[in-house]
């Protein structure tokens, strides 16, 4: 029987299949500045062990990594896990290890974690489960970070509505389905697992894309990959290209991506 909630759909474990190497060069990195708030937002008095669920190829977990002093990233796509892997052995942090597991699935000590993160995929796991796994598997005073950004799927910019339509044009499954029933916010999610909500922030960023980097970025998205896509990726590709040099010949596009996290500690009691 399936236990899930109405706000905790099941995805499929090669969603992004094919997507790891545009993931790795076309995702934005997270700001030095947003994490440093976050860390002091956070109020962690000691800083040891830290956890990235849903890691992809690791943009969280290497921001983290220069603050603890180990980090766990953990992703149920094996690509994402290898590239993030063979990133970090080049020029990323040495103090990452690395696992394919699904979130769901992952086997933690009870009271041994000081931060957890996941980055734009809560929305992409049993929040539910995840949300009382991590109040066993923090520490007291530990925390659970929700963070992410905008992306340029759904910002406010002409542009964005040009690269959205696009990938409607040329996949209309991609349109999200209507919820069954009104999803929790994480807030609430996490607070009835006995979490408690200390911050929540916005950090507004400004962003210049090229047209490759523009288009990089759609191959990393399940619904846009080159798997997704099949035999009409190279159309799709000409048909973005043409599109946003339609809007702006420079082929360059500016936005103000919106950085957020959200905290929530588990008390110290």
């Amino acid at each position: 029987m399936d236990h899930r909630q109405p706000d905790e759909p099941a995805y499929a474990r090669d969603l992004y299949l094919g997507t790891s190497s545009y993931y790795a060069r076309y995702r934005p990195r997270y700001p030095r500045a947003m994490i440093e708030r976050l860390l002091l937002a956070s109020g962690l008095g000691r800083r040891r062990r830290a956890l990235d669920l849903c890691c992809g190829t690791g943009q969280a977990a290497s921001a983290l990594a220069p603050h603890f002093e180990s980090v766990l990233a953990v992703d149920q796509e094996a690509e994402m896990v290898a590239a993030g892997r063979d990133e970090a052995a080049l020029s990323g942090p040495s103090n990452v290890a690395w696992a394919v597991a699904r979130a769901e699935e992952l086997a933690i000590t009870p009271g041994t974690l000081d931060l957890i993160s996941i980055a734009n995929a809560f929305h992409r796991v049993r929040r539910v489960g995840i949300a009382r796994r991590a109040a066993r598997w923090l520490r007291p005073g530990g925390v659970f970070v929700d963070m992410g950004s905008s992306t340029v799927l759904t910002g406010p910019e002409p542009w964005h509505a040009v690269v959205s339509e696009v990938i409607r044009r040329w996949r209309p499954s991609v349109a999200a389905a209507a919820p069954n029933g009104a999803p929790r916010s994480a807030a609430e999610v996490l607070t009835e697992a006995g979490l408690v909500m200390v911050d929540d922030q916005e950090i507004p960023m400004p962003r210049r894309w090229t047209l490759d980097e523009l288009v990089g970025f759609a191959f990393s998205t399940s619904g846009a990959s080159p798997a997704a896509m099949g035999a009409s990726a190279a159309g799709f590709e000409a048909d973005l290209r043409s599109s946003l040099l339609e809007l702006d010949p420079a082929g360059t596009y500016d936005e103000r991506i919106a950085y957020y996290f959200r905290i929530a500690r588990r008390e110290a009691r």
